[in-house]
């Protein structure tokens, strides 16, 4: 009997709920015996306070869940902002890509243009040149004007998500009291260490990527009045006649095509600066 009483008193200090017993040891007839009632005679009073956690598992199971949730929600808030982020990469090589296209055929149409001669057919020839290069001027600014729609529209989409995913991490998860459960301090400010880093990393890259979209406009406007004043300077070689008339034209629709070609330049960074003042305003709050 006392093999089997003693055997149930781990079980009882086991239980998970906070459980206080008292547990009566007595003596009878030379034999020593526990029993949940007193006893006969002299029995001896034992208190058993049973372990307890501070929260049930239904909490625990909660919590867990909820936290679960969270970090697979973050996940694919992450990923589908890196794919955004690679796409508007994407558009941006492309737009460089046009610009140099561009850059490339109007030099190879200007070039074709010192062939001409300084008659009414080279004159004609000329005119006909300068309009293929507003043409292709045109072409190219449709090509990045698409390309810088699809950015802006990838850029709503991320702050968007951005919001989504700032508001998922910062919401405060229930934990219950258990020392396993418990978020160490020091980890917590480690993490906005960490965070405080990046934003100021981000911060100071845009600051840059502004500052050199700056200088190349300032680039885009000087390289403009150069090839300006070329053009109004070969314009002086006219003659004072129908064919030069014709000439002089020609230059005028080529002086347009390179105005519209370092339009498109500057515009193209000007949307970049704008984009970057939107995402600096939003990391700086």
């Amino acid at each position: 009997m006392l093999r089997i009483v003693f055997a149930f008193l781990p079980l009882l200090m086991a239980l998970n709920t906070p459980v206080q017993a008292d547990v009566f040891k007595c003596v009878v007839k030379g034999k020593v015996t526990f029993s949940g009632t007193r006893c006969a005679g002299g029995a001896k009073k034992i208190t058993v306070r049973t372990s307890a956690s501070s929260k049930p598992a239904t909490t625990r199971q909660n919590s867990n869940h909820e936290q679960t949730k969270n970090f697979i929600a973050e996940g694919e808030l992450r990923r589908k902002i890196k794919a955004l982020k690679l796409d508007n990469e994407q558009l941006e090589r492309n737009i460089n890509s046009y610009q140099r296209s561009m850059d490339f055929e109007m030099e190879v149409l200007r070039n074709k243009k010192n062939f001409s001669t300084n008659t009414s057919a080279g004159a004609l020839w000329e005119q006909s040149i300068s309009q293929e290069m507003t043409a292709i001027a045109k072409k190219y600014e449709a090509k990045i004007d698409s390309a810088q729609s699809a950015i802006n529209r990838n850029d709503r989409t991320l702050e968007r998500l951005e919001e989504r995913y700032l508001k998922i991490k910062n919401t405060p998860v229930k934990k219950d009291n258990s020392s396993n459960a418990k978020t160490s301090p020091n980890h917590q400010k480690t993490q906005q260490y960490i965070a405080d880093g990046e934003n100021r990393r981000r911060i100071k890259d845009l600051r840059l990527e502004n500052n050199k979209l700056e200088e190349d406009i300032a680039s885009y406007q000087h390289s403009m009045d150069m090839e300006m004043a070329a053009l109004r300077r070969k314009k002086n070689l006219s003659a004072n006649n129908s064919a030069g008339a014709l000439w002089e034209q020609s230059i005028s629709e080529e002086m347009t095509a390179v105005a519209k070609k370092y339009d498109t330049k500057v515009d193209s960074a000007h949307s970049n600066i704008n984009r970057n003042d939107r995402a600096l305003e939003r990391l700086e709050k």
